[in-house]
């Protein structure tokens, strides 16, 4: 009996523990931006947005009736409804003993409308994450997209789509339409047939927005996200829906190398000595030189002497074209391999730089 009770309580022990290690959340009213949706249906909305925040569980969140105290008394406001300024958010959030605080709004671009949430960090006064979703304006809709708002905000991975069988149908039956870094609603679009390209060594079939590459067998984004940081680079092709796929990943350092045309030191059996064996060592920057893993600038075969194959890819950036991969390279700062592909350089790059990221699975 003794023993069953100590289990209890070490039971709630850790449950407290585990408790108290969630970020307290204070939610907003969501902001209409559009002016035009019934102050019912934004009611509605946000008090629909804070369950889905608890049911997910990854936060504590403030009740509702204590943030709007909050922002009556300390913001001096006539309605809760009125802090959306930064300012206003940060001393709502010391006044609630909060972590975090979550706003929120509706606006509308062109034909669609969008949900775009931002998570800010109370004791940094920044914002930690942000989510866009867009819809078509109904509350049906709105739903839908305040259920990818709560699952994004709170770290969930959208559901894995299983692939048909491949005896049964080609996956390249599937590709359609790319999706970039604000995301859009997901529109099935027909195949675009194979362009016609003389063989060489990298062989590519351009399918529409998805590039095959028919040497390694992987799948390429052929446009880009970014520039963005590293942890934002990673979340953008995790979210990503290309192809009927949704496992796109950033590249590792190996995988990036093997799209380097041009440059003799870098391509993959070149004698830049970085690949994925290495890269998280020491010893792998210890055997970088830098002579060894770059080429003349922009003197390369494709777009604006980049060191890619002219044609394939799509690229919306300036000269100088920096690409993640998701190796990390040991040492006492936070660093990621990549490759600037208008010299052919491999090199290591901050995390929080901000660079562009072409996702493969």
């Amino acid at each position: 009996m003794k023993s069953l009770l100590f289990a209890i309580v070490l039971l709630g022990a850790a449950l407290l523990s585990a408790q108290e290690k969630k970020q307290r959340l204070a939610v907003l009213e969501i902001e209409d931006r559009t002016g035009a949706l019934p102050k019912e249906l934004m009611t509605t909305a946000s008090d629909y947005l804070r369950a889905r925040l608890v049911a997910v569980n990854s936060f504590l969140l403030v009740p509702k009736d204590n943030v709007m105290r909050a922002v009556i008394k300390e913001q001096k406001k006539e309605s809760w409804r009125d802090c959306y300024d930064p300012a206003c958010r940060v001393d709502l959030g010391h006044a609630l003993a909060a972590d975090t605080v979550l706003a929120s709004m509706v606006m509308r671009l062109a034909d669609d409308h969008v949900v775009t949430v931002e998570l800010v960090d109370i004791a940094k006064e920044v914002t930690i994450k942000g989510v866009s979703v867009t819809f078509d304006g109904s509350e049906e809709g709105l739903k839908k997209a305040l259920d990818r708002v709560a699952d994004r905000i709170a770290g969930k991975r959208p559901e894995k789509v299983s692939p048909a069988p491949a005896d049964k149908v080609d996956p390249t039956e599937k590709l359609k339409g790319a999706v970039d870094l604000q995301e859009k609603p997901k529109v099935e679009k027909p195949l675009a047939p194979p362009e016609k390209k003389k063989p060489d060594a990298n062989t590519y079939d351009v399918r529409g927005e998805v590039i095959i590459d028919r040497d390694t067998g992987h799948s390429w984004q052929r446009s880009h996200g970014g520039p963005i940081d590293l942890e934002k680079a990673r979340s953008y092709c995790e979210d990503l829906v290309l192809g009927g796929f949704t496992d796109w990943r950033i590249p590792t350092i190996s995988e990036l190398r093997t799209l380097i045309i041009g440059c003799p030191n870098t391509v993959p059996d070149g004698i830049c000595p970085v690949d994925d064996a290495c890269a998280g060592t020491g010893e792998c920057r210890e055997r970088l030189k830098e002579k060894d893993c770059a080429c003349k600038a922009h003197k390369g075969p494709g777009e604006k002497g980049s060191y890619w194959k002219k044609g394939v890819w799509r690229y919306n950036g300036g000269r100088y074209d920096l690409f993640w991969s998701r190796s990390l390279i040991s040492g006492p700062y936070e660093e990621a391999w990549g490759v600037l592909f208008s010299e052919g350089i491999v090199t290591t790059v901050d995390v929080s730089g901000r660079y562009y990221v072409r996702c493969v699975r």
